[in-house]
């Protein structure tokens, strides 16, 4: 029975052993796997996007040039605003300055009238004048 005890010992040790070496393989395997492809994550040549495989640098130049394009577009956008701003500015001086102008004319125009009235009394008083003479 002692005899028995030990052979199933030695078995069950060469099916530990045999485990143990199946599994230090396979990790192995698994870890020079997922090595590889980190490596090939960083060194840029595995990013699959919709355009097909392109690497990590392709999409980080096309970012870069997509955010030039932006930062581009915003100052085009900026610039066109403070155009925008300033001819709103000059319009409402603009028009301040004609609702003077306009005020001025009215009261220039009164100021005819004015005048306008006082000539024709004068022209009735010289035409009465004349028919009187």
């Amino acid at each position: 029975m002692e005899a028995r005890l030990q052979e199933l010992g030695k078995e069950h040790g060469r099916q530990v052993d045999s485990a143990v070496e199946s599994l230090g393989q396979s990790v192995s395997s698994e870890g020079d796997a997922l090595k590889r492809h980190v490596d090939m994550l960083l060194a840029g040549t595995l990013e699959t996007t919709k355009g097909g495989q392109r690497s990590l640098g392709q999409q980080i130049e096309y970012m870069n040039d997509q955010l030039g394009d932006l930062m581009k577009s915003e100052d085009f956008l900026r610039d066109t605003a403070d155009k925008w701003q300033r001819s709103c500015e000059e319009a409402k001086e603009e028009s301040r300055r004609l609702q003077s102008d306009g005020q001025e004319a009215r009261q220039e125009a009164q100021r005819l009238n004015t005048s306008i009235a006082d000539l024709q009394r004068q022209l009735q008083k010289a035409q009465q004048a004349l028919e009187r003479a």
